[in-house]
């Protein structure tokens, strides 16, 4: 006989004989096990009622930063790329002022370690960082000691020709943001406008360079909290400096040129109506060929997007009739931006948080203060939107509604024979 048979019917033997002997156990002891060890279904559902989803998601999102703080530490660049661009994400979308209290100094040495010794991609991250934590701080103390701390390394990095126009692009960003945070008449602020100013008088009209555009939008951003009484003296030559940047091949430089100049004209205009420039017929006409572009050596979306922002730069600057702009918040608010100084600031910061602007609007102290807002929201703005289940409950019904109209109107017409 094969010994496979043999040791199949072994096997089975003594698994038979297993099932015919059970062993005994002790009730007694089971149920004293079951009383103390074994959880009911009670117990589990009175844990998961009192397990609170918005500090859950608040412990998930610490969890997260620490992580990513450590990976700033790895040896590997890649990593520490990676960290840097993680903790831009997690601030960004949220507001969190509990976790940059616990760990502000860490996030400070990160980035002082970074902008140091790190290479090109990393200073960059390091940049967007900083600025993203200036508007976590708001205008307090930690704020100004962060500025402080990072300044001398930003304006030094802005003015080296040899360092690459993204991040030099990115260095006047954050100095414009510190600026505008902490108050735009201060020493510090007026020298950071001196050195944008130097910057733009000597970069040529026709030039395509980033950061042409970034310190035109970074200029603009501390011109709007500046006092309109000072302007006057300076408006025709700072629109002169502007104009010919309207020329430019780069569509982000022609429109940080154009919206600079009506940030100018709204200033002068509110202490002297009747300002109006050597050039100003030169600049309306301009704008209107740029509103009206359809050259095509450039493409179609390029001079959409052209288009779309030159109709109300000239609009304001012919007819004086300022934009308007409406940002839905919640249900229970929206913001509305009706000049020219808002809707720049809140481009500005829009650039900055990208799509996590909106959720700073509701609770960001520092923001709702400066776009006249109020106190935080908190818990009580509820969600405009539905979630994806509500969405196909709604839609279900809707569809099972037209169906029964649909059948009630239908003409229900027999055959004739």
């Amino acid at each position: 006989m094969p010994k496979g048979e043999r040791k199949s019917k072994g096997s089975a033997r003594k698994r038979l004989e297993r099932h015919q002997e059970p062993e005994e156990f002790d009730d007694e002891a089971v149920s004293v096990a079951d009383s103390a060890g074994t959880p009911s279904v009670n117990s589990f559902d009175s844990s998961d009622d009192d397990v609170d989803p918005g500090q859950e998601e608040i412990d998930d999102t610490r969890y997260r930063i620490d992580d990513f703080l450590e990976q700033t530490e790895h040896k590997s660049s890649k990593t520490r790329e990676k960290g840097v661009e993680g903790l831009c994400v997690q601030f960004c979308k949220t507001y969190l002022p509990d976790v940059m209290e616990c760990r502000k100094e860490t996030l400070l040495s990160a980035v002082l370690r970074m902008l140091k010794r790190g290479s090109d991609a990393e200073k960059m991250g390091s940049c967007r960082l900083a600025g993203v934590l200036l508007i976590q701080l708001g205008a307090s103390d930690d704020a100004e000691h962060y500025l402080e701390e990072v300044r001398p390394f930003l304006l030094s990095t802005l003015l080296d020709h040899t360092k690459s126009p993204s991040l030099r692009a990115e260095c006047a960003r954050v100095l414009a943001l510190g600026s505008f945070i902490l108050g735009a008449g201060v020493a510090s602020s007026e020298e950071v406008v001196a050195k944008f100013e130097a910057l733009l008088h000597s970069a040529s009209g026709s030039s395509s360079d980033s950061l042409v555009s970034a310190v035109m939008s970074s200029w603009s951003l501390l011109l709007t909290c500046s006092d309109p009484h000072a302007i006057i003296p300076r408006a025709s030559s700072l629109v002169g400096l502007f104009m010919k940047f309207l020329g430019s091949k780069e569509p982000a430089t022609r429109v940080s040129a154009g919206e600079a100049i009506a940030v100018i004209y709204e200033l002068a205009w509110q202490s002297d109506s009747d300002f109006y420039s050597a050039d100003h017929d030169d600049i309306v006409e301009r704008c209107k060929e740029l509103a009206t572009d359809h050259s095509h050596h450039r493409s179609k979306g390029e001079r959409k997007d052209g288009r779309a922002k030159f109709r109300p730069i000239r609009l304001y600057l012919e007819e004086g009739i300022a934009p308007e702009e409406k940002m839905v918040l919640c249900k229970q608010q929206c913001l509305k931006l009706t000049d020219w100084s808002d809707i720049k600031t809140c481009e500005f910061m829009r650039d900055v948080l990208g799509s996590g602007l909106k959720e700073h609007l509701k609770e960001n102290e520092f923001l709702r203060e400066v776009f006249s807002l109020g106190s935080s929201l908190g818990m009580d703005c509820e969600r405009s939107a539905l979630s994806k289940e509500e969405k196909k409950r709604l839609h279900a019904t809707m569809k099972t509604r037209r169906q029964m109209d649909r059948s009630g109107a239908r003409d229900k017409r027999s055959a004739v024979f």
